[in-house]
């Protein structure tokens, strides 16, 4: 059954003694169900996941209290339902997390007309240090709730009690659950496309493999007639075979996108090791590392192509090991790879050595 029904009848816990009569306070998050999906596990879900926390501690403080007049009752309802449908977004198949966040924020800013005189100052408190860390610092909010504050507090609890304090307070945390959500939505959108990419890049891994026998050509030793440093690993049987070439092209193709794959991931340890992830970038940053060895795989297959045809100035194939350490400064450097590729750029057309094979 559903524990978010409004005719489900509450545990006494969530019954409030007295005034706010027959308010059901939803349940605390399944934080296992949340966490479930790799993609936001200790991402910034979490923030929600506190947030959602503080203002449902706060409902059920709300909750106790002796007035019951019809406004109170009606923004108790309205951050209830706020609520439970961020319950239900965060709990979902496919949490949307700006959707949740948006939610929250409703909430939060409902929650502001039910505090108590007393709870209300802590929280301005709370909300004016946020403000001021904020940058660009937003003044005209910061000077509006701090004089709203130095006012004297009004007495009795009413709805009305300390109305210019609950707007200013209002108008702040609105600021605030605004750039918290922009923030979440850029993190989201960025995820996507760093996704995106990922199997963008994939694909084209997969076609430059495929092309590999069609695109590159066997160089021969300058020392030598026989024996071929192109690729890495070239048995006798090669040479009269096309079918067999074409597999060992490959076969040293996919060798040297896996060093290049290697000197992506040294790349992306280093740049770790040197930085610290935050809460709202972890995703992103998981997907950049995730896209360092890919990407260096793709830039070891472009430069090997490169290297077959003899076209990069300054480079010279004599040995297998020429190869294997340009795969791997590919894919650790990018910068290495973009100068090699200008250098190819910059090649004459009438320099020479470009051989294709029949």
């Amino acid at each position: 059954m559903n524990d978010q029904m409004v005719d489900r009848p509450p545990r006494s816990a969530d019954r409030k003694v007295a005034g706010l009569t027959e308010l059901v306070i939803p349940r605390p998050l399944d934080t296992r169900k949340v966490l479930a999906r790799g993609s936001y596990r200790s991402s910034q879900v979490d923030l929600l996941l506190s947030k959602y926390a503080r203002i449902r501690s706060d409902l059920r403080v709300v909750a106790l209290r002796s007035d019951s007049s019809l406004g109170h009752r009606a923004y108790a309802e309205r951050v209830k339902e706020y609520l439970e449908q961020s319950k239900e977004e965060l709990e979902g198949g496919r949490p949307n997390l700006p959707v949740a966040a948006s939610l929250l924020a409703g909430a939060d800013r409902s929650l502001v007309w039910l505090l108590s005189p007393d709870i209300l100052r802590q929280r301005c408190d709370v909300t004016l240090e946020q403000l001021e860390q904020l940058r660009p610092k937003p003044n005209a909010l910061i000077n509006n709730l701090a004089s709203a504050k130095s006012k004297p507090a009004a007495q009795g609890d009413s709805l009305d009690s300390d109305r210019e304090l609950k707007q200013a307070l209002e108008d702040g945390l609105n600021n605030i659950n605004d750039l918290d959500k922009q923030i979440v939505v850029e993190e989201v959108l960025q995820a996507r496309r760093l996704s995106v990419l990922i199997c963008y890049l994939s694909l084209v891994l997969l076609l430059l493999l495929a092309a590999i026998p069609f695109t590159t050509t066997t160089i021969g030793a300058p020392d030598r007639q026989e024996g071929v440093v192109w690729p890495v690993f070239w048995p006798s049987s090669a040479s009269d075979n096309r079918l067999t070439a074409g597999i060992f092209l490959v076969l040293a193709a996919l060798g040297l996108a896996a060093i290049g794959a290697a000197g992506g991931v040294v790349s992306g340890m280093l740049k770790v090791r040197d930085s610290r992830a935050t809460l709202t970038r972890y995703r992103t940053s998981l997907l950049n590392l995730g896209l360092k060895p890919l990407a260096g795989a793709v830039a070891a297959i472009l430069l090997y192509i490169f290297l077959s045809w003899n076209i990069i100035k300054g480079l010279d194939v004599t040995s297998p090991g020429v190869f294997v350490l340009t795969a791997f400064l590919a894919g650790f450097s990018e910068r290495y790879f973009l100068r090699v590729v200008r250098a190819a750029e910059n090649k004459p057309e009438d320099s020479g050595s470009h051989r294709r094979e029949p």
